[in-house]
């Protein structure tokens, strides 16, 4: 199920969530996803949420027309979701 509508665009979403960064073992952190510049340097125009069976992702898609997916299972979340609008 996505869950983005034209009227109401995502403008912020943070997912509580352990995940690996290398080879120390697990890190529990919240990744935040928001418009406009982010740390890979390119620019944020959309988010977008989409709820599988086992997993959401996170899609952003960027000022210069490429979009990257975010996957996160529902066995490595660790909180609530937060998901503002604009």
């Amino acid at each position: 199920m996505k869950q983005n509508d034209a009227a109401f665009p995502l403008t912020l979403i943070r997912i509580p969530s352990r995940f690996e960064v290398d080879d120390t073992g697990p890190t529990i952190a919240v990744a935040t996803f928001r418009l406009g510049r982010g740390p890979c340097g390119k620019d944020v125009v959309e988010l977008a949420i989409d709820f599988g069976k086992l997993a959401l992702r996170i899609t952003q898609r960027h000022g210069d027309g490429t979009e990257t997916d975010f996957l996160y299972f529902y066995v490595d979340l660790t909180g609530r979701i937060e998901v503002s609008y604009g």
